[in-house]
């Protein structure tokens, strides 16, 4: 199962740089990939709970990419019932409530609990160092001076 995440992961990443790069169409081919094995490895009933909760958080991420800040949303916390102290679905979770807010759909205290989940959970992890943590705690500064 392992294999399959990292698949799926490499699916999601891919798609990234070539959306980065313009190709919208290999893009899409490469999200919907990446949809796929993240979808089946998170809906077997076998597994570990970490593959499940990575797959969860993948198919989040997937969604997130697309524009359905709900569905990523709604497995990011799939993920974190699976593992409360999975610090990149919090992270993930806090940039999505964050995006939500630029919509219109404000949750401040889902941004705050997700901000201080991902500090205390998160700390010196790649990709959530200082720098990163800074920006989050910006972002939701910002919604807390708006609210």
């Amino acid at each position: 199962m392992r294999s399959a995440t990292v698949a799926a992961k490499d699916h999601r990443g891919t798609a990234q740089v070539q959306d980065a790069a313009g190709e919208r169409g290999e893009a899409d081919r490469s999200l919907e990939l990446a949809f796929t094995m993240f979808n089946r490895i998170g809906g077997t009933g076998a597994g570990a709970t970490s593959d499940k909760a990575s797959a969860l958080n993948g198919l989040g991420n997937v969604y997130y990419a697309r524009g359905d800040l709900e569905a990523a949303i709604r497995n990011y916390r799939l993920a974190l019932d699976l593992i409360p102290g999975y610090a990149y679905a919090w992270h993930d979770l806090l940039l999505a409530l964050a995006q939500q807010a630029e919509a219109g759909h404000v949750d401040l205290p889902a941004m705050e609990n997700a901000l201080s989940q991902v500090k205390s959970t998160g700390a010196g992890l790649p990709g959530l160092g200082t720098g990163e943590l800074a920006q989050l705690e910006r972002t939701v500064a910002r919604w807390r001076g708006a609210a």
